[in-house]
């Protein structure tokens, strides 16, 4: 099967965007021939370096639109790139990551799966949904947790359209790495966080939490330097509290096997790229999923959308977001007791390959499709 997959991000990128659409369409290639549309990433990052950055083992097939700062001239090159690859390859079927893409693709006669990653609020997005809507060509909508699925139907009626829930997803840690390849050279308790360090990602809450365990090294891999320096500015920082930066995706694996423990202390208001809106009621972090891969014991917020896919005391242990006690107290459990960790964090592994790798995820949003 010949799928065109559309999407707005620029790769290559290490966002978490970025990063969901490289895995999904690893995951298609392996099956079907994909062709890729999206915008050409920073001038630094070179294309030749996709497959380090992600961690890939084969080259994606990638149409480069051109990136415009401005919007008008951005929505013109995807344009061009939709429609250019739609009439060369003549896909199956359009697996979209936004409207626009999804309605072009279905106004040209092909079949159309569009995955929504929040309830769409503008008046445009609304109106380009309402055309989907209209349109035999849309197959089924995908949506990345059950929270936005519900919210989806109330808020846009949707309850005659079929709406798959496929949170995101990992590939599995291979048997070769293992927590015994911790580093020993910090002495100390190593802790984790790897993401994002915009509003509502639980930065705040680590920053209090570091200073009540001494014993511990909180290591925060991720964020751009005028992001570390917000959470560094007017504020005293923890000498405990290590800001490395960026890594690429394909070091996130080799660098979680190395912790006693890793953080998820989402917020229950999240703020996604650019500070505008909540997304905390849906999001299913990418991060959640590389966490469950690593084999490494998990912290995370007790959330609705999170206790999706974790249970207290038994593939995580869940605190209050709100409260830096319990997650304490949750540290100085696992470091006591790093047989807890290791029951927790194997139960937590089982079910990612049970139910959440990236190819598990691509066979359950086409196994309708024929």
């Amino acid at each position: 099967m010949k799928i065109a997959y559309l999407s707005r991000s620029r790769l290559p990128s290490v966002t978490a965007n970025s990063i969901q659409v490289a895995k999904m369409c690893a995951a298609f290639s392996s099956i079907h021939q994909v062709k890729l549309v999206c915008f050409e990433g920073p001038e630094n990052q070179r294309q030749e370096k996709l497959e380090e950055i992600y961690g890939l083992e084969k080259a994606l097939d990638i149409y480069f639109c051109p990136w415009f700062k401005s919007r008008i001239f951005r929505q013109l090159s995807l344009l061009r790139g939709v429609l250019q690859v739609i009439s060369e390859v003549k896909p199956d079927l359009a697996y979209a990551r936004d409207l626009f893409s999804a309605v072009v693709a279905s106004s040209y006669r092909t079949r159309v799966i569009v995955e929504l990653h929040d309830v769409p609020s503008s008046f445009i997005s609304r109106q380009l949904l309402k055309v989907l809507l209209r349109s035999r060509y849309l197959l089924h909508i995908v949506v990345i947790s059950q929270q936005l699925r519900l919210d989806l139907q109330e808020s846009l009626s949707l309850e005659t359209v079929n709406i798959l829930v496929a949170p995101d997803g990992a590939n599995a840690v291979p048997i070769g790495y293992s927590i015994s390849q911790k580093k020993t050279d910090f002495g100390s308790f190593q802790v984790a966080y790897v993401g994002s360090l915009t509003i509502g990602k639980g930065i705040e809450l680590i920053s209090d939490l570091a200073p009540r365990a001494p014993w511990a090294t909180f290591n925060i891999f991720g964020g751009t330097p005028p992001e570390i320096n917000y959470w560094r500015r007017g504020r005293e920082v923890s000498p405990n509290l290590v800001f490395h930066g960026r890594i690429n995706h394909a070091d996130v694996h080799p660098t979680l096997v190395t912790m006693d423990t890793v953080l998820l202390p989402n917020q229950r208001e999240v703020r996604p790229f650019g500070n505008k809106g909540n997304i905390g009621a849906w999001t299913s972090p990418l991060k959640l999923f590389e966490y469950m891969a690593s084999g490494v014991p998990i912290i995370a917020s007790s959330i609705d959308v999170l206790r999706e896919i974790l249970e207290d005391n038994y593939n995580a242990l869940l605190c209050d977001p709100r409260n830096p006690q319990e997650w304490q107290e949750a540290l100085e459990l696992l470091r006591r007791y790093p047989e807890k960790g290791a029951e927790l964090a194997s139960r937590a592994r089982g079910d990612l390959e049970q139910r959440y790798t990236w190819e598990k995820r691509a066979q359950f949003v086409l196994a309708n499709f024929s």
